[in-house]
């Protein structure tokens, strides 16, 4: 189901894309090792060449799934910098498309057994992005500074999360533009789209 993702399909690739057809499945303290080997056609040893434990493994799928969320963001951080509404809508949409391919993967990790802790890794990573791309006025406090960054990671990881979670079932636009009035507008703003 995943092989998708990982192009190169070497054997630690192999084990990647095996775990995560198994975690769909199963909580992550229910994998063992031996459900890998077994179904991979590898040696312990093998595995334990390539990864400490399986969480080491779990750990590098999240890393390797925010890698690809997370490729082009920066344009759209800019984009917010520079108070362009239409880009920003461009931008995402843009993203939220390359999102669809990764689209089982992310409902893995969004309802997986360990969905607590992805989530806070992937808002402290566009956190991290937020806050080395976003100026702020000398007049805003440091805390004020930090509240809005939180506001705009945390708004971005809402949305996105909660159309995946129901299927991605309103168009890509309609959620670039409800993002932006979050992040522009504010969503109680009296002349923008109706939310549904």
């Amino acid at each position: 189901m995943f092989r998708f993702l990982y192009e190169n399909q070497g054997t630690k690739e192999n084990i990647k894309c095996t775990f995560l057809d198994i975690y769909i499945n199963k909580p992550l303290r229910e994998i063992k090792v031996s459900d890998l080997i077994i179904t991979c056609g590898i040696s312990r040893g093998t595995f334990y060449f390539h990864f400490q434990d399986i969480y080491a493994l779990y750990h590098e799928c999240e890393k390797d799934l925010l890698e690809c969320l997370e490729e082009n963001i920066s344009d759209v951080i800019l984009s917010t910098v520079v108070r362009d509404f239409d880009k920003y809508v461009r931008e995402v949409s843009n993203i939220y498309i390359r999102y669809i391919e990764h689209i089982d993967m992310l409902r893995c990790f969004l309802t997986g057994s360990e969905e607590a802790s992805f989530r806070q890794l992937w808002f402290d990573s566009l956190y991290c992005k937020f806050e080395k791309t976003m100026e702020f006025s000398s007049t805003l406090s440091l805390a004020k500074q930090k509240n809005l960054i939180r506001f705009f990671a945390g708004g971005h990881l809402a949305i996105f999360s909660n159309w995946v979670l129901n299927d991605c079932s309103e168009p890509v636009e309609d959620i670039a533009y409800i993002s932006a009035q979050a992040m522009f507008k504010g969503l109680f703003l009296e002349n923008s789209k109706k939310i549904v």
